[in-house]
């Protein structure tokens, strides 16, 4: 199989939601529940990443027992995959999903897809 331009993170990295225009609140936030945790926005309004060297169990039972009002969805990454816009970016997504967790055979599992912006590919090509 050839090289996925592709990049295992060393911390616990975390992407995190919130509505749009409350990334300064929801940051305050995680900083209160991780203080050692380092929030920066993505281009996309209302998603930060977060990193912690706190393990990712820690930081994630962290979050589910704090009461907040603006984190939204909290979900763990395990690889970033740079991708462009064009459908070949596809086989680079197969690619890095079997570096994550390679399929037995006759196993199954779940693809769950929240595109944005425009792409040669839809929802249901990926």
């Amino acid at each position: 199989m050839e090289s996925v331009p592709s990049h295992r993170f060393r911390l616990t990295t975390m992407l995190v939601t919130c509505a749009s225009a409350w990334e300064r609140r929801a940051i305050g936030e995680l900083k209160r529940i991780l203080p050692q945790a380092t929030c920066r926005p993505l281009f996309m309004p209302g998603n930060l990443v977060v990193n912690t060297e706190a393990p990712r169990s820690e930081a994630l039972r962290l979050l589910d027992e704090a009461e907040t009002t603006v984190i939204g969805r909290v979900t763990p990454l395990d690889l970033r995959v740079d991708i462009g816009k064009d459908v070949g970016s596809l086989d680079l997504l197969v690619a890095a999903s079997l570096q994550l967790a390679p399929c037995e055979p006759g196993g199954s599992f779940r693809v769950v897809c929240h595109r944005r912006g425009e792409h040669d590919f839809g929802s249901r090509d990926v």
